[in-house]
């Protein structure tokens, strides 16, 4: 039998934790907020709690970061393809996947 792929989530407070696909899915109609920032090294996948104002503080600090450096957040829908743009921070957005801006050559 084939194991689930596994990946690296951080949290809030630093911590980290190994969660397959179908928990990230979970997570995120449990009222999760996932950030999925694409970079040089892959992808790097945050997870906050809404429920808690601390957290959501952060989030929006990372999504204004992200932003300003010329990343652009669009949200996902529940297949995790890619929809809308998002230009300003959405606490209840689910899942976000975060591209850098493209470099012309």
């Amino acid at each position: 039998m084939e194991t689930a792929t596994q990946f690296d989530v951080k949290r809030h407070d630093g911590s980290s934790e190994k969660l397959t696909e179908d928990h990230l899915r979970t997570r995120v109609r449990e009222g999760a907020l996932l950030f999925e920032i694409m970079d040089h090294s892959g992808d790097v996948k945050k997870i906050w709690d809404p429920a808690k104002t601390i957290e959501v503080d952060d989030a929006r600090r990372s999504f204004d970061d992200l932003t300003k450096k010329g990343y652009r957040a669009y949200r996902t829908n529940e297949k995790g393809d890619q929809g809308e743009q998002m230009k300003t921070f959405d606490a209840s957005a689910g899942r976000v996947v975060f591209v850098p801006q493209m470099q012309g050559g």
